[in-house]
């Protein structure tokens, strides 16, 4: 706190924060879910692929999966976010100064036939763009976790990001990103970043993904990948300072003659 003089009063000023508020000006909220198959001896390729998608201004809660049946195999891939906004529900052009999303992705393959490569793959994806007027606070706090097993003759891959970044000049502001693969690199990693934003216009995105699958030829990818994010967006603008006058009275300086 810092105290001045002025007119024979003495003032306090203190400073205080008030609650973000950036405008929303776009976002798509999208689950991706495949189960595929490729049966060498028969040319048969098929996939079954499931999508949720929103791009509203307001709450996503989605959860799709995605599963083939072909004989022999068994696979099954997941996905579900749960994203919102405070002040809930702003819509496009609304005001806002919380985001959070959870995401969670899963691939699994449980059963294989002979001479057929099969894989199972899951995102989930959130994108937001959005603007502030005057100098804004931000951070982005969270966690993430992926879990990869061995896979001799396939892969099991877990991968996440986050970014943030200047939108028009198309600068990042941060990237913070993660993979694992066939059980090494697993991770679980609480996250923390903030700053201040000047005024302008934002993007910030966020991103999970599992896969699953190989080759039969060498069967060893039976099993499962997960992945998922806990994450959550905060725009905090500091107040004007205020003046209190305090409760006394200093006496005017007397010019020396």
């Amino acid at each position: 706190m810092r105290h001045f003089i002025s007119g024979g009063f003495a003032f306090l000023v203190a400073s205080s924060v008030a609650s973000g508020q950036g405008v929303l000006l776009y976002d798509v909220f999208d689950l991706d879910t495949y189960d595929q198959v490729l049966d060498f001896n028969n040319n048969f390729f098929g996939v079954q692929n499931n999508i949720g998608i929103a791009n509203t201004g307001q709450a996503f809660n989605q959860a799709t999966s995605a599963t083939l049946i072909y004989p022999g195999h068994s696979g099954l891939a997941k996905a579900d976010q749960a994203s919102g906004y405070t002040p809930a529900n702003p819509g496009i052009n609304g005001n806002f100064g919380v985001h959070t999303a959870v995401n969670n992705t899963s691939a699994q393959i449980f059963a294989y036939a002979n001479e057929q490569a099969e894989f199972a793959l899951a995102t989930s994806f959130g994108y937001v763009e959005f603007s502030v007027s005057q100098p804004t606070q931000w951070s982005i706090a969270g966690n993430v976790w992926g879990t990869t097993q061995s896979a001799p003759s396939g892969v099991s891959e877990a991968q996440y990001y986050i970014r943030l970044w200047d939108f028009f000049n198309n600068v990042a502001i941060i990237w913070d990103t993660g993979y694992a693969l066939n059980g090494n690199g697993d991770y679980n990693i609480n996250f923390s970043h903030g700053g201040t934003l000047a005024p302008g216009w934002y993007g910030y995105d966020y991103f999970t993904w599992s896969q699953h699958g190989g080759n039969a030829f060498s069967p060893g990818f039976v099993g499962g990948t997960s992945s998922g994010m806990t994450t959550t967006l905060t725009l905090v603008i500091p107040a004007p300072a205020a003046s209190l006058p305090l409760a006394f009275f200093l006496a005017p300086r007397r010019r020396r003659r």
